[in-house]
């Protein structure tokens, strides 16, 4: 097999695994991942994405405001 075809299938793959994965950081970063109260957190939930837990909650808390 020519050499050249496989390292661009190589690159190919990683640059897509690559991709996928800075898009579910960035969306976690966000605050557009679902969060649910009820269901324990998984490992990588608890010790990946605390600040994306705490982004999700104040993205869709409600915005009430009190007047002091």
């Amino acid at each position: 097999m020519n050499r050249r075809i496989v390292k661009f299938f190589a690159l190919g793959g990683i640059s897509a695994y690559g991709i996928a994965a800075l898009i579910v950081i960035v969306s976690a970063r966000l605050g557009a991942l679902p969060v649910q109260a009820d269901v324990t957190p998984s490992r990588m939930e608890a010790t990946l994405f605390g600040s994306a837990l705490r982004a999700s909650v104040v993205r869709h808390a409600p915005n009430d405001k009190f007047d002091t």
